[in-house]
């Protein structure tokens, strides 16, 4: 009689283990469909930003086209009234406004492109840290986790090292137009 009520208290434990570890296994699925969730959306933002990205560089083309008109007009005019030298003063004076306006437009264009960079960069790395410490913490017991932490951190280096590479390839791609060159590389990974 005695052994029975061993081994029915011993199947309560093991159903109680089971229904435990069925709870856990829900509440890891789910915090997982919310991680994935959450990455999708990061990566809907960066997709909007590399959008707002290129519709500034089609504006800077179209402005740089418009200087472009600008210079060869000043410089018909210019030809035109090489003798009167109180004109040719002014035709200076406009080319030397275009060029700084000019300057200064390329210079906050290189400031604005290095911010979204730069902030590209940043949501990347929070994203890899976040999704790095859910999965060890998750899945991975402590003695395990320092063993194996750092090939976790070379891959995450690499994927990192991945993306900067292609936010670079994809600016210069942009401001050189070099199309030929780079577009034969693809992405890197």
């Amino acid at each position: 009689e005695a052994t029975i009520k061993d081994q029915e208290a011993i199947r309560e434990i093991s159903e109680e283990l089971e229904e435990s570890h069925a709870q856990e296994e829900k509440q890891w699925r789910s915090d997982l469909y919310k991680k994935e969730t959450e990455m999708l959306n990061r990566e809907g933002e960066l997709a909007n930003a590399q959008l707002k990205i290129s519709d500034q560089d089609k504006t800077i083309l179209q402005f740089r086209d418009l200087v472009s008109k600008l210079q060869r007009e000043v410089a018909k005019l210019r030809e035109a009234h090489m003798e009167e030298s109180s004109k040719l003063a002014e035709l200076d004076s406009r080319e030397k406004n275009l060029l700084s306006m000019n300057q200064q437009l390329q210079s906050q264009i290189v400031k604005g492109t290095f911010a979204e960079i730069s902030q590209q960069i940043h949501i990347i790395k929070v994203n890899e840290a976040q999704l790095q410490m859910e999965f060890m913490r998750a899945f991975i017991p402590d003695k395990i986790f320092q063993a194996d932490n750092e090939a976790i951190r070379v891959v995450m280096s690499s994927k990192r090292i991945a993306a900067k590479c292609d936010i670079m390839r994809h600016h210069l791609q942009k401001v050189y137009k070099n199309d030929d060159i780079i577009a034969n590389h693809g992405k890197l990974f």
